[in-house]
């Protein structure tokens, strides 16, 4: 058999184990396919979280397997990478994850053609990103990504619907195993103390510049770690971005940004402003300068702060923070080549249209997202109820399809803003 056909062997064996054992399988991100149709590169896929990522040496293709594919894959020679020792390690760290929550059944209902399953999700000490319910019944089999990040030992009340024969034989499970949270919590911790430095570096380099009115060997130097954080922070940003659009999820950082009421160049803050602070030559370098800049936001948030910083030899695009809040600046510095000085300039990017879209999805996303949380205790009041209200039922249902109609709703909205947000990098 040559490696052609053992491969579609291979991924067809896969394919039909996945259907007879559905719990094996994890939907915690989407497929490879959808995030590579998104603009996410072959290289930053990213995989369910019992699944390795393995790219075909015949056509750079993501593909995410079980460890033991990925292994004979690569011993087949079909992989760009041949790395069975990392594969092994991934085994082994799979294998000891555990359920990081609990489940339970409340109540179920007939509706017109499905039924309405009420349930309570717990969370462990660790919370959970992205709450997975995998439910099955004599009929059907679906995975419903709840909305919700759960904190730790908190419980939320909720509901999914699913055909069946019998109800008896509808059944409940959460997912989740922490690879994804446990990934997410570190990023997230990593770009908070990365924002956070960044920042007082800002600050610092803004104070010396309006105090000297010029870039002295200091501030150079402060512009080189700037550039370096910024670089080190975009990276990690990307990186949570990409975890955050696989899983449909909104983001929760906030930024740090430098908050002052007038810009360092003395500019009231009305609109959208770039100001250009001071220019000087590089050390060591010819032809090259460093330039410190701010950006500021008038009375509304500017969400995709992007500068662009042009000279007589070229033109970069910075991007700052994921945003600026109303009525802030953010003071930074950049590297440019030029065979004049007083030919560089710094101006808005044209991100204008992004930056209102994004906006306008965040307010829709918080907008739905209280009226998810009103639905979701008005279902929690309702079945803590003693005795139970004699149209319980015709309530219970009526509220269950608004959850499950703002979750979707919700999730859509969330599609659409990281999309977004990864495509103006």
């Amino acid at each position: 058999m040559n490696k052609e056909k053992s491969i579609l062997l291979i991924f067809a064996l896969f394919a039909v184990v996945s259907i007879m054992i559905p719990f094996s399988a994890y939907a915690d991100v989407v497929s490879p396919k959808k995030q590579t149709n998104a603009g996410i590169t072959p290289q930053n896929v990213i995989c369910k979280e019992n699944l390795y990522k393995i790219i075909l040496k015949s056509n750079d293709k993501p593909l995410c397997v079980k460890p033991s594919t990925a292994k004979k894959l690569m011993n087949d020679g079909l992989t760009k990478t041949k790395n069975i020792e990392a594969v092994e390690k991934f085994e082994e760290l799979i294998k000891s994850r555990t359920a990081m929550g609990t489940i339970t059944p409340i109540t179920i209902l007939k509706g017109n053609t499905n039924y309405h399953v009420l349930f309570e999700a717990c969370a462990g000490d660790q919370g959970i990103i992205a709450p997975e319910v995998i439910i099955t019944s004599d009929s059907e089999t679906k995975y419903v990504k709840l909305v919700e990040r759960m904190l730790p030992n908190s419980c939320e009340t909720n509901s999914i619907k699913i055909k069946a024969a019998n109800p008896d034989s509808i059944n409940l499970n959460l997912v989740n195993k922490g690879g994804v949270t446990l990934k997410i919590t570190e990023l997230e911790n990593k770009v908070k103390d990365l924002q956070t430095k960044l920042s007082t570096e800002k600050a610092t380099l803004g104070t010396r510049v309006k105090d000297t009115q010029a870039i002295g060997e200091e501030s150079s130097q402060r512009i080189t770690q700037i550039a370096q954080m910024r670089a080190e922070l975009n990276q990690a940003r990307e990186e949570l971005n990409r975890y955050l659009f696989a899983l449909n999820l909104t983001p929760k950082i906030k930024t740090t940004d430098l908050e002052i009421k007038k810009s360092f160049a003395g500019t009231p803050l009305e609109g959208v402003l770039v100001n250009k602070l001071a220019t000087s030559p590089q050390l060591g370098v010819n032809n090259g300068y460093d330039v410190a800049f701010e950006m500021c936001a008038g009375k509304q948030i500017v969400r995709i702060p992007v500068v662009e910083v042009k000279s007589d030899t070229e033109t970069k695009k910075v991007r700052l923070a994921d945003k600026i809040i109303a009525e802030t600046c953010q003071v930074t510095g950049a590297k440019i080549m030029a065979t004049s000085p007083d030919s560089i300039v710094v101006s808005i990017a044209d991100t204008t249209q992004n930056s209102g879209t994004a906006s306008d999805l965040e307010m829709q996303i918080a907008d739905l997202t209280k009226q998810l949380q009103v639905q979701k205790q008005a279902l929690r009041d309702l079945t803590h109820l003693a005795p139970r209200p004699d149209n319980f039922e015709q309530q219970a249902l009526e509220i269950s399809q608004k959850l499950i109609d703002l979750r979707n709703e919700i999730n859509s909205k969330r599609v659409q803003l990281y999309n977004l947000l990864n495509q103006s990098k």
